[in-house]
């Protein structure tokens, strides 16, 4: 017999899992607590069917994944909440594939482990206190090669919903609002955009920010060697380099778009997030292999190329939020598909960005007859880390992956599969920490 509200605790570490059990009892949850996963799998076995299970990813002997695929063999579909005080990249991907219903930073947060299990009680169709009505759900696993079959986001002229339309008019009357600080986008922009980068201006830019200080500073401790040990952000700046610091800074301010209230797609936006920054993670790794001049770009004009994706699914959220529904993930999916493009050229014509990200924008997810050219050569770049990532994760996209345009076929044969996959590595390991940064 276990109690209907009961959360299962396993983490090897007694204070950081007794912490978790007191946080858990204040918020009405009866719990039991274990310190190895061989404890918790004989309790399991021995019929406790808790609420929820939250389990630390580093443990001695069976780590967290390890304890999860047991629980899957078991034949038990219950919710996980990873924890972890070291959050790795590749964690939070196998979190991902699990079908998580979290991944919490320790030391955990009463507020964001109380919203964790609200998302739990959707995810079992339980009324919660907060009034949650719509599970979060999780993109299922997509055939990379067949990406390009499905039907295609409708062109502008084509017939749209009448939510279709709202989104778009938002977008073009610019009353779609993003929380992105356009005055820093508009400055970085204007920085990166040229052979020449005012390492004056850059720093400037960054001390007058306490966020993106914060995150050259990070930036220069992850990179280790010369750029670790920086005692001030114009240090860090002059180690880490002026374009690398932009490109960063750009990555920061697209971050924030990134998360919403509504508890039914909260989840997909951190799906969104992790293929858009893979993407261009990725895209910078690419073009540098190729010795593209502007190598640092790509990261940026990745992101932006997604900057329809994101706006249309937060106009969705604001716009018909309160009514999508008990499973919102499909509709949403549907006016995403509808409106991206559009919505990424008119966000973009609003910051004042240069055309070819616009054109970028636009060519997200363009069908590119054979022996038609698309943008210049980071755009080409930018598509081929898109399909390489979603084929590397196995996620859906909300926007199908195009088919392969004759440059990226020949930029994709002269790196070849190897390289690629390497590549594809090295950006996971490169980004493990900032992916996760909030």
């Amino acid at each position: 017999m276990v109690g209907d509200r009961t959360v299962l605790v396993v983490d090897d570490e007694p204070a950081a899992a007794e912490a978790l059990a007191r946080q858990l009892e204040v918020l009405g949850h009866p719990v039991e607590v274990f310190y190895d996963a061989a404890g918790a799998l004989a309790r399991l076995e021995a019929g406790l069917r808790p609420m929820a299970v939250v389990v630390d990813v580093l443990m001695p002997g069976v780590d967290g994944h390890e304890l999860v695929d047991s629980v899957r063999a078991m034949g038990l579909e219950l919710p996980i909440v990873y924890a972890s005080g070291n959050p790795e990249f590749d964690d939070a991907v196998a979190a991902l594939r699990n079908g998580a219903v979290d991944f919490l930073v320790k030391p955990v947060n009463r507020v964001d482990l109380r919203d964790a299990l609200r998302r739990v009680e959707a995810r079992l169709g339980r009324p919660s206190g907060a009034g949650v009505s719509a599970p979060p759900g999780s993109l299922p696993p997509v055939d990379i090669g067949a990406a390009g079959a499905e039907a295609p986001h409708p062109g502008p002229g084509a017939q749209r919903s009448e939510r279709e339309q709202s989104i778009v008019r938002r977008a073009k009357g610019g009353e779609l609002t993003l929380p992105v600080p356009l005055g820093t986008v508009r400055r970085v922009m204007a920085l990166s955009d040229g052979a020449r980068v005012d390492t004056d201006a850059v720093f400037d830019l960054i001390e007058a920010d306490p966020l993106l200080s914060r995150a050259i500073m990070r930036l220069a401790e992850m990179g280790g060697g010369r750029a670790g040990g920086a005692r001030s952000a114009r240090e860090a700046l002059a180690r880490v380099g002026a374009r690398r610091a932009l490109s960063n800074a750009v990555t920061v301010c697209m971050r924030s778009t990134y998360d919403a209230d509504h508890p039914g797609l909260k989840q997909q936006l951190g799906v969104l997030w992790l293929v858009h920054f893979l993407t261009a993670v990725l895209a910078q790794a690419i073009a540098e292999e190729r010795g593209e001049p502007f190598a640092d770009q790509a990261h940026t004009m990745a992101l932006f190329m997604a900057v329809g994706e994101v706006g249309a699914f937060q106009a969705a959220i604001q716009l018909f939020g309160a009514t999508l529904g008990p499973d919102p993930v499909p509709e949403v999916a549907r006016l995403v598909r509808g409106t991206h493009v559009e919505v990424g050229d008119a966000l973009l014509a609003a910051w004042k960005l240069p055309q070819r990200y616009r054109d970028l924008a636009r060519g997200y997810a363009a069908d590119v007859p054979p022996g038609q050219a698309l943008g210049d050569g980071l755009t080409t770049v930018c598509r081929l880390a898109r399909r390489v990532v979603v084929a590397s994760l196995g996620v859906a996209p909300l926007v199908p992956v195009p088919p392969r345009t004759d440059a990226e076929r020949a930029l994709e044969r002269s790196l070849g599969d190897a390289r690629l996959g390497e590549l594809m590595r090295e950006a996971m390991a490169r980004g493990k920490r900032s992916l996760l940064a909030r």
